[in-house]
């Protein structure tokens, strides 16, 4: 479902970079790349891909699907579901830090790239084990991580259901501006 987060936050008129390149009715684009004789023909290819991925990347239609395509609510309700908790390691483990909205929008897109370019899936909990009802609002341990210094822990809250209502929520937006500009 994550992977639907950048689709529905690409923009109206996708295109693949060979296409852009080629595209007149994208030189606006292009042309905030200005010539410059001192950097090779590699450094220019990399400036006008840079240039694509800022507009057409999957992880800018990501964050942008997120951001500015869910409305507030929907936006608020998805971060609320997701609990990250940084804190030392013994023997000082001093004050829980919370996780940011960015290290909550960071973790979804890197469970995305895990199960787009991994194939690694997260299932959440088992009714066999815990009973649907039982599952509704509790906090869920998805991930933790050891590092030298610190460990975190990230959980999530009722899981699937926020990710498939984000969606849902996104399809009627992306929806709605289809119609927006047709009627326009």
């Amino acid at each position: 479902m994550l992977t639907c987060f950048d689709r529905l936050g690409q923009p109206a008129e996708w295109l693949d970079f060979g296409s852009w390149l080629k595209s007149k009715k994208h030189d606006f684009e292009r042309n905030i790349i200005k010539p410059d004789p001192t950097i090779n023909d590699i450094e220019m290819a990399d400036l006008y891909y840079n240039t694509y991925t800022g507009i057409y990347g999957v992880k800018n239609s990501f964050h942008r699907f997120i951001l500015e395509v869910i409305p507030n609510k929907y936006r608020t309700k998805l971060l609320n579901s997701i609990k990250i908790e940084k804190q030392n390691n013994p023997p000082e483990l001093g004050q829980v830090i919370s996780g940011t909205d960015n290290d909550k929008i960071k973790y979804l897109f890197d469970l995305r790239n895990e199960f787009t370019h991994k194939a690694k899936f997260m299932h959440i909990g088992s009714d066999k084990i815990w009973p649907e009802k039982m599952m509704k609002d509790v906090w869920v341990l998805t991930k933790q991580s050891f590092l030298e210094n610190t460990w975190s822990s990230i959980s999530v809250m009722n899981w699937p259901e926020t990710i498939e209502l984000t969606v849902k929520i996104g399809l009627v937006m992306y929806l709605k501006n289809i119609l927006n500009k047709k009627v326009a």
